[in-house]
């Protein structure tokens, strides 16, 4: 299948999309985000169970988020029973992608912690101390170094992930091909990928500023610009 190659000005039009998406159905957009974030919270109260439960409300949550965006982007009307049933025959594809993600990024941590317990900084984190302790230029260098190994590590595990929810979602890819199309549209886009990801940043960063409760309008914004990124890059090609 094809995969788009767009001007880097894109980046910035995909945020203004974005938000024109939150903005025409607040309601939706905005109240599911206030019900999530309240559903987490009390959730995390609980031990375990409430963990367990916080994870399956998060998929939940990214899963309809995609159907919702794909319905407005394409004039259609957002039938929950419809979004369950197409979910249902990819849930384990995407429960699978879903934990394979989740060790990736761990793996991608294991250079900077392995380099924080040589460096004797890992004291540091487990004791929860306010102030860091004085590091030998030695110790101080091998943190570093760790730190850019894990942050590597974790740009490429990004790009091959990032779109692999909506690939196996919406055009029933297997997960070997959903990574690999994943890394290549990145690849194929860096420059308008680059600046959407410096400016979702920036936009989280001041949506946070007011108490962080600009974010109820921040996380669905982003959350659909993910699926608005993917519908443009793969979205319109057919599926294997």
């Amino acid at each position: 299948m094809s995969i788009a190659k767009v001007p880097a000005g894109r980046g910035a039009a995909w945020i203004g999309q974005s938000i024109s998406l939150v903005t025409a159905r607040p309601v939706a957009w905005i109240g599911g985000t206030a019900v999530a974030i309240g559903l987490n919270f009390t959730l995390g109260w609980i031990p375990v169970i409430g963990w367990i439960l916080n994870q399956l409300i998060q998929f939940l949550v990214i899963i309809l988020a995609f159907h919702f965006a794909q319905a407005q982007m394409r004039g259609e009307d957002f039938d929950l029973d419809t979004a369950l049933d197409h979910t249902k025959s990819r849930l384990s594809r995407l429960v699978l992608m879903m934990a394979i993600s989740t060790l990736l990024f761990f793996i991608c941590a294991l250079p900077v912690l392995g380099a924080l317990v040589a460096a004797g900084g890992i004291d540091f984190l487990m004791q929860q101390q306010t102030h860091m302790p004085e590091l030998s230029w030695t110790s101080s260098l091998i943190i570093a170094f760790g730190g850019l190994v894990s942050g590597i590590a974790s740009t490429v595990a990004f790009a091959a992930t990032c779109f692999t929810t909506p690939l196996i979602l919406f055009q029933n890819q297997s997960i070997g091909n959903a990574l690999r199309l994943s890394l290549n549209a990145v690849r194929r886009n860096l420059g308008p990928l680059l600046i959407f990801t410096v400016l979702i940043v920036l936009f989280l960063a001041v949506c946070a500023i007011p108490l962080g409760l600009g974010l109820i309008f921040g996380l669905p914004t982003a959350l659909a610009s993910l699926y608005v990124v993917y519908e443009e890059l793969l979205g319109k090609a057919e599926a294997l």
